[in-house]
């Protein structure tokens, strides 16, 4: 899908990947992987245009969940809180995801204090099960958690930052939390409301 294309360099690039699969691109509109209701966030915050034809997952009764932070030690209080929350719910640790748009040393994952500091892991160093993994966004893409945390949400008013938003959406199977400064989280309902970050309908 072209929102998935965080890593081309536009137009060009598309053109040069087309003749070198020798195929014709095609757009997948039937999403097998999200629950409804994450899937109508993914219309309403990713910008998708022209939305999902169809959704194959039923609906769990369950909608993602949008917290705001001011500072970021209001945002590890509350990722702490999500990860106590999901691990109630019966999620294993390794069924937990934590995506961010920073890197590993620089993602609100990486200041967690006790006793979540050591259940925490980058997902290049985890060997075998029971820890949560974090990693970017852009390392993410293509794999999918039961669970999924984003977090660092600290802009989205521009077409990259809502492309990567899009990728960030999709990858939950089940539960979707997002943490959201409020300076991103009025971005968002300025997005919701005009359509499209900078005035751009297309995806």
């Amino acid at each position: 899908m072209d929102r998935q294309s965080i890593y081309t360099g536009g137009a060009a690039s598309q053109n040069v990947a087309q003749r070198r699969l020798l195929g014709v691109p095609f757009n997948l509109r039937i999403n097998c992987r999200n629950t409804p209701r994450i899937v109508h966030y993914v219309h309403m915050l990713g910008q998708l245009h022209p939305p999902y034809s169809r959704v194959r997952r039923p609906d769990t009764g369950i909608d993602p969940t949008v917290q705001t932070y001011s500072n970021q030690k209001t945002q590890l209080n509350l990722l702490a809180n999500l990860l106590g929350r999901l691990t109630k719910e019966g999620y294993r640790p390794e069924d937990i995801a934590i995506l961010s748009p920073y890197g590993d040393e620089q993602c609100a994952a990486a200041g967690l204090a006790e006793p979540w500091a050591e259940q925490v892991a980058p997902l290049r160093s985890l060997v075998g099960a029971g820890k949560v993994a974090y990693c970017t966004i852009h390392a993410f893409k293509g794999l999918d958690a039961p669970a999924v945390i984003v977090t660092d949400l600290d802009a989205v008013g521009t077409q990259a930052a809502a492309d990567l938003l899009y990728i960030a959406l999709t990858r939950s199977l089940d539960r979707l939390c997002l943490l959201v400064s409020e300076t991103a989280a009025v971005q968002l309902q300025d997005i919701v409301i005009s359509g499209s970050p900078e005035g751009d309908k297309n995806a």
